[in-house]
């Protein structure tokens, strides 16, 4: 192989990889956006056990097998609707389902953890996103924030 395609591959990898990063980046930012400024329901798609144990303050806990059956407590078909859960997976099927059963839209953020991205990935002046975390038995919940 010459040296030009063997450039050519690594630079056409890098490429791959930056589009994912920075596409992921926006939609994370993009949500935020929509949540503050457009009153999204932010959704969690995890069992009510995950939930329990740790979830985006605000969010709205319904798992991603029983979204379909239960559009009434979701809302206007209208309204913008942010998805995520601990998994990507979880996430992606239920925002299927959403589109599918025709929600117009609706954002996937795929995991948890990427709504806490570091200050370098946010609209600047963006508020630090708070976590809730469950306690053991006798303790309250607190929000923490993340970053």
């Amino acid at each position: 192989m010459p040296p030009t395609c063997g450039a050519l591959v690594a630079l056409i990898f890098v490429a791959i990889i930056g589009y994912y990063f920075w596409r992921g980046t926006v939609v994370v930012m993009n949500a935020r956006h929509l949540v503050d400024d457009q009153g999204a329901l932010l959704l969690d798609v995890g069992t009510p056990t995950q939930f329990t144990a740790a979830h985006i303050a605000g969010s709205v806990n319904i798992p991603a097998p029983v979204v379909a059956l239960r559009q009434t407590e979701i809302g206007s078909r209208e309204r913008p609707i942010v998805v995520y859960a601990r998994s990507g997976l979880q996430s992606a099927r239920a925002t299927h389902v959403l589109r599918s059963i025709g929600y117009q839209s609706v954002t996937n953020i795929g995991p948890m953890r990427r709504w806490g991205e570091p200050m370098s990935k946010r609209w600047e002046g963006d508020p630090l996103p708070e976590v809730v975390v469950g306690r053991s038995r006798g303790s309250s919940t607190s929000a923490l924030p993340t970053s």
